[in-house]
Formats: C-alpha cells, sequence, structure tokens
C-alpha cells in the first residue's frame, strides 16, 4: 500500500511538473508585451513525429497509455510490459501526403517470467525523384535528388509491479539529403501506472521522447571550391566543406490517460485522452475512443471501431494574415480520425493471434491521409 501510494504521488508530481513548466516557458517579464518562445522550425529529426500503428492513429494519437502491442515501442516504452506472455510483431506502412511514406516495424520479447520485456524497432521515411533546383537555375537542371530518414531503436522494459512499469529506448537517427547525411542518438522515457476504478481498467501514462544529441549534415553536396589567395600559383583551387548548424531533435513530454468505460465479456469501450509538449510548438492534445464487440459464437474474435481528434497549433493559421485569395475550406476536418480492425487472440497464450487494422487521418490543407497495420503474437 505504501509503495502504490508512492508511486502515485510520483507520477502526480511529475504531470504537474510538465503542465506548470508549459505556462513557465510561455511568460515575459513584460506583462504588456507577448513574447512566443516556442523554437519554431528549429528540430531535425521531424519524421520522428509521424504516428506509427494504425489503431493508435485511429483514435487521434492518444495512445501513450494503453498501446500494448509493438507499437508501445514507439508511444511509451514502459508498454512494451504489457506484452510479457508472448512475442509480438507489428509492421505499419503509412501512405502520407505529397508521394511519400512511413513504414514502421518493431518486435518484442518477454524475458524472466515476464518481468522484462526487451524490444527492437526501425522506421523509415523517404521520397525519391525531386527535381534539383538551384539560384542559378531556379527552374531545375535536369537532375533529381532523393532523401530518405531511418531510426532504429533498441527497448527495455521492466515491470516493477503489478501495477507500474517503466521503459527505455536508445535510438539511432538518420537523416539524408541527396548527398549530405546527419546522424545522432536519442533516448525515450516512459512510465505507466495501471489500476482499476470500478472493476475496469484505468492507464496513466508520463512519456519524455527523442532527448539526444543534434544532427549536423555534412556530405560532398557542401564541398566548394576555394580560390587561392597566394598569387604565386593563381591556378591553384583548394576545396572546402560548408559548415551547417547542428540542430537539435524534437523533444517530447506526454501524459496520457485510458478507461474503460464499458468492460463486459462481449463489449468494450475505452475512452483515451492525452496532451504532449513538443519543443518545437505549442502544447497539443488528442481524445479518442474505442469500441470493441466480442461476440461468444467465436470465442478470440474481435472487431473494433475507433474515432479521434487531435488538436495541433502548428496545423492553424491566420486567415487574414494570408488574405481571402486562399480557400481554407478543409480546415474544419483537420485532425479528425477513423477506422477499426479485426483481430485474433486465442486464451491460450502460446496460440497464434494476429490484428488487422486500418485508419485515416485527416491533415486540413495536406487533406486525408491512410495507414495499415498487422500485428502479431506468436
Amino acid at each position: 500500500m505504501l509503495r502504490g501510494k508512492f508511486l502515485t504521488s510520483a507520477f502526480t508530481v511529475a504531470g504537474l511538473l510538465v503542465l506548470t513548466g508549459g505556462e513557465v516557458v510561455g511568460q515575459d517579464t513584460d506583462p504588456n508585451q507577448s513574447v512566443d518562445n516556442i523554437a519554431f522550425g528549429t528540430r531535425a529529426g521531424e519524421f520522428l513525429l509521424i504516428p506509427v500503428g494504425a489503431r493508435a492513429s485511429a483514435m487521434g494519437q492518444a495512445a501513450s497509455a494503453f498501446t500494448d502491442d509493438a507499437t508501445s515501442l514507439y508511444w511509451n516504452p514502459a508498454n512494451a510490459g504489457f506484452n510479457s506472455d508472448r512475442v509480438n510483431a507489428h509492421f505499419s506502412y503509412y501512405d502520407y501526403v505529397l508521394d511519400t511514406s512511413y513504414s514502421w516495424g518493431g518486435v518484442t520479447f518477454p524475458l524472466s517470467g515476464g518481468d522484462w520485456v526487451v524490444g527492437l524497432q526501425v522506421g523509415g521515411f523517404s521520397f525519391d525523384n525531386e527535381e534539383e533546383t538551384t539560384v542559378e537555375e531556379p527552374n531545375g537542371t535536369g537532375s533529381t535528388f532523393s532523401n530518405s530518414m531511418f531510426v532504429g531503436g533498441l527497448t527495455a522494459a521492466f515491470n516493477v509491479t503489478d501495477r507500474f512499469s517503466f521503459g527505455a529506448t536508445g535510438k539511432f537517427v538518420q537523416e539524408s539529403l541527396a548527398d549530405t547525411e546527419g546522424t545522432t542518438f536519442a533516448v525515450d522515457l516512459g512510465t505507466n501506472f495501471h489500476t482499476t476504478v470500478a472493476d475496469r481498467t484505468l492507464r496513466a501514462s508520463f512519456a519524455i521522447l527523442n532527448l539526444g544529441g543534434e544532427i549536423q549534415q555534412s556530405g560532398s553536396d557542401l564541398e566548394v571550391n576555394v580560390p587561392n589567395p597566394n598569387p604565386d600559383t593563381p591556378d591553384r583551387v583548394d576545396r572546402g566543406e560548408l559548415r551547417t548548424q547542428p540542430f537539435p531533435l524534437p523533444v517530447m513530454f506526454k501524459i496520457g490517460l485510458a478507461y474503460d468505460a464499458v468492460a463486459t465479456a462481449t463489449n468494450r469501450l475505452m475512452l483515451a485522452g492525452e496532451f504532449w509538449q513538443p519543443q518545437q510548438n505549442n502544447t497539443s492534445a488528442a481524445f479518442g475512443g474505442e469500441y470493441t464487440i466480442m461476440p461468444e459464437a467465436v470465442p478470440g474474435f474481435s472487431a473494433s471501431l475507433r474515432g479521434g481528434y487531435t488538436y495541433e497549433p502548428d496545423r492553424s493559421f491566420d486567415e487574414e494574415a494570408v488574405g481571402s485569395s486562399v480557400s481554407f475550406d478543409d480546415e474544419g476536418a483537420d485532425g479528425l480520425a477513423a477506422g477499426g480492425g479485426i483481430a485474433w487472440r486465442p486464451s491460450d497464450p502460446e496460440a497464434f493471434g494476429f490484428s488487422l487494422d486500418y485508419a485515416y487521418r485527416h491533415l486540413g490543407l495536406l487533406n486525408g491521409t491512410s495507414m495499415f497495420s498487422v500485428s502479431v503474437n506468436f
């Protein structure tokens, strides 16, 4: 009992620190002057913020408290402790905007009777055959280039008690643009406190993602000719390399809740909410719901419908600033998400199980996007 009270208090204090921290960052010593201290556009590795898992995406990304498959490696490493009885593998494909895509895969392995769970993840974002333009040739040089971004991570999660889990992830992050490249390392830390309220499951989470170094690009595209200042060798040309500014990763603080509002043998309604404070943007929030039916006639089978909404200030705009000539009819649907899936989870923990899921996300001016994912248990 004492340990439970301590963990609950520690979680509450951590949450209050993040809540109040978001306010302190925005304060200014002059009450008559408004200063925005958010570091817009100053982060590398923005692809790390692209969601994974159709289930989580369909619920508006309010997922750091409830993910219970290998996608927990992305959302909250502590949740990997939920996979304590079998191996779980997950793959997602996200048909993103402007002919780009993001593929992500992860797998978790239980150890020490389920007290420990380790996981591996890899993700890649790319787009090819982009037309090259320069200051001298703004209409194109006739050449094309490609971009690619990669993340690979190793996670360890520990079930401290039957109600509290902790997890940490070490990640390698790489960004390539044409013939330049930058790499760095990052760490994710997360906790999950799970209990019951009115005989139904309640989960609360706190996570800090993408703590790490900086990415600085280097490569042959930054090499330039440097004139030789020595008059005795006027034909000599030296080679130099432009030095780019390093940029940190998009660190994010997240707090989430998930509650089974309805939980019977054949029906379940889960509600989830979350807010996060990225360093490069204002506070964002999300909420979602999932309704699942589990027919008695087919034990182990379930079907789910999901919906959610994400509020992210970086996709807002000032209509007066851009003028009336631009149409913003899609703003009202910005952040809406929906989807569903089916799953086969036999009661035998050693039996094969799987789930197939789909999600649709509307990104306002960027239109709609689709995600497909599959998970298997064995």
